[in-house]
């Protein structure tokens, strides 16, 4: 038969196999009216620190961003002719190399044509929208 805890009172008991318990006899109570002393810090700037620090989003977006030195290979002409130099050089290295180097280089090279794929359906939008 099962041993019910109301019946023995030492399981309850907190001070029951500890060497000693202290009592405290002038702890502090709450106000007479309920209402508790404002606390000393200011938990606004603390909220406001903590929600303007990055967030592992922003940092891992602001490590993915490239370092442009010369903002002209922006420039539409420029930019598609570093990216026709890109494509070569990618599928001259993916031909001439062989193994794990030539999938990584043929990887590369179908991420470049991705890129030129969007950038003909991008042009192709942009004259649609200026002819109507």
């Amino acid at each position: 038969m099962m041993k019910r805890i109301g019946d023995d009172r030492n399981l309850l008991a907190f001070d029951y196999g500890l060497a000693s318990v202290g009592y405290a006899t002038d702890a502090p109570g709450l106000p007479e009216d309920g209402a508790v002393p404002a606390i000393d810090t200011q938990p606004s700037l603390q909220l406001e620190a903590l929600f303007s620090s990055p967030s592992p989003d922003d940092i891992l977006q602001a490590a993915s961003i490239p370092d442009v030195s010369d903002r002209r290979v922006l420039e539409p002409a420029s930019y598609a002719a570093a990216l026709d130099d890109a494509r070569r050089l990618m599928l001259e290295l993916a031909n001439s190399e062989a193994g794990e180097r030539r999938a990584a280089f043929a990887d590369a090279l179908a991420v470049l044509e991705g890129a030129d794929t969007d950038r003909a359906v991008l042009d192709t939008a942009r004259r649609a929208l200026l002819r109507g």
